[in-house]
């Protein structure tokens, strides 16, 4: 073997990994192969050269090659929002807001209408002894037992808060 034919032998290896080599170095001698860093190019095509396998995985052999990196993890980042974004509470309650507002658009002939007679709440008629009728600050109406047992004082019609001091009892 000549000198020239070693030479053109050890440039071919020397662009060759150790993790390339790794499987068959056994049937290698040692004479015949060279082991270097690695030579990969740059992954934003920027720069001249081979660069070796960290960094090329670490995106830092070149300003371009960074602001790749850069982009591809707030990339990422953007999809790991829109998935907490899809699986957030908020947005289910607002779609089953939706779904509620539809649901009461398409069935709002089938619900009794409210009368002046019956509770807005239990919707029974008001009498002079279970069913007493109430008003609020706001104006709307209910019985005294309704608005009692509310697990919020907030008025059901409107939402408005009350206290049990401010229920006004209409006889």
């Amino acid at each position: 073997m000549t000198q020239a034919k070693g030479s053109e032998a050890l440039h071919y290896h020397a662009k060759l990994c150790f993790n390339c080599l790794s499987p068959s170095l056994a049937n290698f001698p040692k004479s015949r192969y060279q082991l270097s860093g690695g030579c990969l190019k740059c992954p934003a095509n920027s720069c001249i050269g081979g660069i070796s396998f960290e960094t090329f995985i670490k995106r830092e052999c070149c300003t371009v090659a960074q602001s790749l990196r850069a982009k591809e993890t707030f990339e990422k980042i953007d999809i790991d929002l829109q998935k907490v974004k899809r699986n957030s509470s908020a947005e289910a309650i607002e779609t089953v807001s939706e779904e509620l507002d539809s649901f009461i658009e398409k069935y709002s002939n089938f619900f009794p209408k409210n009368d002046r007679n019956s509770c807005a709440v239990c919707l029974e008629k008001y009498d002079d002894k279970k069913r007493i009728e109430c008003t609020l600050l706001c104006g709307h109406r209910s019985c005294f037992e309704c608005l009692t047992q509310l697990p919020n004082e907030n008025c059901p019609t409107c939402r408005k808060a009350f206290t049990n001091e401010q229920i006004i009892k209409l006889f």
